[in-house]
């Protein structure tokens, strides 16, 4: 649920900024830009169906949240009601008459106040809701583990110890077990959203006080869609697979890999240049170019566009980091696909391609 408030939060900003390139681009460009809207709507839709669905509804009393409640249907958020007046906006914006077109249409300043006011905000506030809820359900489960534990290690002292050991075993094993679900994405193994971004806020912190350099990429498979239409959902999971252990095999042991959700990772690179995670993210999108996903006797092949940027002692998190490479992903996407896209290093103006 929190990868999920959080793309629902990160496709709202991709939707104001086509929206913003739809208005100012000729009449050749809109179609493409238009579509690329209503691609990014579809999935709003998809994903906040989803939340609606489980909201308040986790099957457990401990994971339960009013405020989750409060927040899509009541004030001050009523973030339901913002998000079906922005699509609405959007829906209207893209397919109004061309006379209407230009950043001054009433339609194109509520989707960016919107992406950048109000329903941002309700959409933050949500995704911390559900940090809560599940940090929550992370402490009873470590302090029922406390009690068990103190109760087996009282016992221990007054019987055998090789009656109570492998009790006491499987109690750590399945505290280690619960500490992995939380932090870990099931299908890959990578570090979750909610992981990911709390590294990514320490490194941004260290990068603040001690200096240097770091960055992140940002990868999504190219037409993944397709991908799923043709060889159905289970090669899908083959292809996200290919993806993260070509990411963890083709960078280093010192970065870290995380599934923001979908199709969608970034990658941090502690005490990393802009120059070298250009060439890094190259070297990567070669790799994957190059993979194979066997799936019922059938090769399936894919690319990936990325996206890179530079953490930034003005970041107030790492999410501010995560959309400008966004943005690059985006660009990367528009400009062809299967490519590298980020800002212009000093070092030198371009990188070279990478052969693997």
């Amino acid at each position: 649920m929190v990868n999920l408030a959080g793309r629902q939060r990160m496709l709202t900003q991709r939707v104001a900024g086509y929206s913003d390139r739809f208005a100012m681009a000729g009449a050749d460009e809109r179609g493409a830009i238009a579509e690329q809207i209503r691609s990014a709507l579809a999935d709003l839709l998809k994903t906040h169906d989803a939340i609606l669905k489980w909201a308040g509804n986790f099957g457990a009393a401990s994971l339960e949240s009013e405020t989750i409640d409060e927040i899509l249907f009541e004030l001050p958020h009523r973030l339901d009601e913002q998000f079906q007046q922005f699509v609405r906006h959007a829906e209207d914006f893209v397919g109004g008459h061309e006379i209407m077109l230009g950043r001054d249409n009433p339609n194109l300043v509520a989707i960016r106040d919107a992406a950048a006011g109000p329903l941002f905000i309700s959409l933050d506030a949500l995704v911390r809701e559900y940090e809560v809820v599940a940090n929550a359900n992370v402490r009873t489960h470590r302090q029922i583990l406390i009690g068990m534990s103190s109760i087996v290690l009282l016992t221990l002292a007054a019987v055998a110890t090789f009656v109570f050991r492998p009790l006491f075993d499987r109690i750590v094993a399945q505290h280690t077990q619960l500490i992995e679900l939380a932090t870990t994405d099931p299908l890959t193994g990578c570090h979750n959203r909610r992981s990911f971004t709390s590294l990514g806020d320490s490194e941004l912190l260290r990068v603040k006080r001690y200096g240097g350099a770091s960055c992140l990429l940002m990868v999504d498979i190219d037409r993944f869609k397709g991908i799923n239409d043709t060889h159905g959902h289970a090669a899908g999971d083959e292809v996200i697979r290919t993806l993260a252990r070509t990411c963890v095999e083709a960078l280093r042991q010192t970065d870290h890999v995380g599934r923001l959700g979908g199709e969608e990772f970034a990658a941090i690179l502690p005490e990393t240049s802009l120059l070298q995670a250009l060439t890094a993210a190259e070297k990567l999108r070669a790799a994957l170019e190059a993979s194979e996903t066997h799936h019922d006797g059938t090769i399936v092949r894919f690319t990936a566009s990325l996206g890179v940027a530079e953490l930034s002692p003005s970041d107030t998190s790492v999410l501010d980091a995560l959309n400008r490479a966004d943005a690059c992903l985006y660009a990367a996407k528009a400009s062809g696909r299967n490519r590298v896209v980020g800002p212009v290093p000093s070092e030198a103006e371009t990188v070279p391609p990478v052969s693997i």
